[in-house]
């Protein structure tokens, strides 16, 4: 049986790291919650013409950041969303 002290402190580093994604998180949330008012606001006001695609790809880019992917990560993304 390990001693109660290693225990906590795994704990407490759990706690930190899981601190630091939500605080990522919540930011990330913010940005991609502006774009999507943006592009509802395009939409609204210009018709399902308007091109939103540059906020499209934002909002993707802010994902992509938020679970850490790679870029061959991402490439295999982008290449399945095409198809």
């Amino acid at each position: 049986m390990r001693p109660l002290h290693k225990k906590k402190k795994v704990f407490y580093i759990f706690i930190i790291y899981k601190s630091e994604f939500f605080d990522v998180f919540k930011q990330i949330q913010k940005q991609n919650a502006m774009l999507v008012d943006k592009i509802i606001y395009l939409k609204q006001t210009h018709g399902c013409s308007a091109d939103t695609s540059a906020l499209e790809t934002q909002i993707d880019q802010l994902v992509y950041k938020l679970y850490d992917l790679t870029p061959e990560e991402i490439e295999i993304i982008e290449k399945n969303d095409k198809t």
